[in-house]
């Protein structure tokens, strides 16, 4: 009976130890700023540098200014203006233009010579 008992906790410990030690990648939910090559995403009122960390090289290909986008991307975000972040995935929710932007946001990356497509 202890050694099945024991078989179990440890067999627990192992599954929770991995769980744990997991590689999730958080998704959110955004408003796309195309800028020549780059790819923004405006997340609560802030734009962050999108980084194609994925296999895929044409992963913003399809992505325009305005539209909404869904991005899973890593837990860290590089401080910088504007704030970096690597993605992994972008889906395009729905189709946008720069008018659903904020126009603060637009203004604030235009003064520093982010031009919007």
């Amino acid at each position: 009976m202890k050694k099945t008992l024991c078989t179990v906790l440890s067999l627990l410990l192992v599954f929770t130890l991995l769980y744990g030690c997991g590689n999730f990648k958080p998704a959110s939910t955004g408003r796309a700023v195309v800028s020549g090559s780059s790819c923004l995403i405006v997340l609560n009122g802030s734009p962050t540098v999108m980084i194609n960390s994925s296999d895929d090289e044409d992963l913003f290909s399809d992505v325009r200014t305005g539209d909404l986008i869904k991005i899973k991307h890593a837990n860290e975000i590089m401080e910088s203006y504007p704030p970096q972040v690597n993605v992994y995935s972008c889906k395009i929710v729905s189709k946008g233009t720069a008018d659903d932007v904020d126009k603060e946001v637009l203004d604030e990356l235009a003064s520093h010579g982010w031009n919007y497509e």
